[in-house]
């Protein structure tokens, strides 16, 4: 599969709804049929990226998309969030209300495939099953954590980048765009040298995500937090920038020991105008932000799906922290809330996994 494209800027007016696209799509299918069996590269590009581009930015920011034959008969679009789990739910509900094309396959994320087929050629480096291994690394703090290191035989420094990006695009393909951006915590790419645990076929990658999630869900899925705290502790002083920072919590939630259970942490950002007060807010912000706060706790704590955990200000940026049992209604949920307060504060939020809230590292006493 080729020619990816990111969509930006996505406009106000003109929006269209998921039934509204297919309806579009459905009109001009058979011509983009024609164009992508031709395989001409720059008829791609002008004939179907442009339009395509134009109709996706209607309903949606930060889809890439790309095309090709998936058969003699069928060509195939596939929608993807590109590594960005924020809009994951947006390209899956999109694809799920897709009617049926026949000479068209439509797909919600970059698919897996054989590990026969994920060979991967960058600037003369290949990414395959004869050239990368991966190493476990494992830490007694974090045994929920899956941090590995890839290991290609080639590595060199001075191509660190290079490396890097290839292993990316190779594990991308290999185990699939959804399985690749929420079940691997963290990842190093070097040569087999600097890893401590002899390195392993990437072949059984698969199977030990599958294992490590299977474990995951039995220990966590059940697990809530028993009732939602009321209190509150501060934080305050100064970072060795010498920037100020206030923070509050709630009481008891950075000593709760299975964080585990809410892995995905939630953060709104406001910057406002702190150039006065060494980045803290002015008491009229202040309160405005309380306000935003109220209402975003309101919108989105519940015990089963999230729980508003504190805030922090410092260096002109509100930041309001929430831990999330799922990341697919919460980003939805995220951006209704940006969309409702954007005319107001300049507002947005990240979504990233953090299985034990290392966000907060610095606010715990050693």
């Amino acid at each position: 599969m080729s020619f990816l494209k990111k969509l930006f800027g996505a406009r106000e007016n003109g929006k269209l709804t998921y039934p509204d696209f297919w309806i579009w799509f459905d009109k001009n299918k058979n011509t983009f049929f024609k164009i992508v069996k031709r395989n001409d590269i720059e008829e791609i590009q002008n004939e179907i990226f442009g339009p395509l581009e134009t109709k996706l930015n209607q309903v949606k920011e930060g889809i890439y998309y790309s095309v090709g034959m998936f058969a003699d008969d069928q060509a195939e679009l596939i929608l993807s969030a590109e590594g960005d789990v924020r809009n994951v739910v947006f390209v899956e509900e999109l694809v799920q209300k897709a009617p049926s094309f026949g000479n068209w396959k439509i797909t919600a994320l970059k698919p897996s495939h054989e590990l026969k087929d994920a060979n991967i050629r960058m600037e003369g480096i290949v990414f395959s099953e004869d050239t990368i291994q991966f190493s476990i690394t494992e830490d007694e703090l974090y045994p929920d954590e899956i941090n590995l290191t890839f290991v290609h035989q080639d590595y060199d420094d001075d191509q660190r980048e290079l490396f890097v990006n290839g292993t990316y695009v190779f594990l991308d393909y290999y185990i699939g765009e959804l399985e690749f951006i929420t079940s691997i915590d963290e990842m190093e790419v070097t040569q087999a040298s600097r890893v401590k645990s002899p390195p392993t076929s990437i072949s059984k990658l698969p199977s030990y995500l599958a294992y490590r999630k299977k474990e995951f869900v039995e220990k966590y899925d059940e697990v809530l937090f028993k009732e939602l705290e009321k209190e509150y502790i501060s934080f305050s002083g100064n970072l060795k920038s010498g920037s100020p920072i206030i923070a509050f919590f709630k009481k008891g939630f950075l000593s709760w020991e299975p964080k585990a259970s809410y892995p995905w942490m939630l953060v709104f950002e406001i910057s406002y105008d702190g150039s006065q007060r060494n980045g803290l807010p002015s008491e009229e912000m202040r309160n405005q932000l309380n306000d935003l706060e109220e209402n975003l706790i309101k919108k989105l704590e519940s015990i089963e799906s999230r729980i508003y955990v504190g805030r922090q200000s410092l260096d002109s940026v509100r930041s309001i922290f929430f831990v999330c049992k799922e990341f697919r209604e919460s980003s939805k949920l995220a951006f209704e809330l940006v969309h409702a307060h954007k005319e107001q504060l300049e507002i947005s939020f990240d979504l990233y996994l953090d299985k034990y809230w290392k966000t907060f590292n610095r606010f715990r006493s050693e």
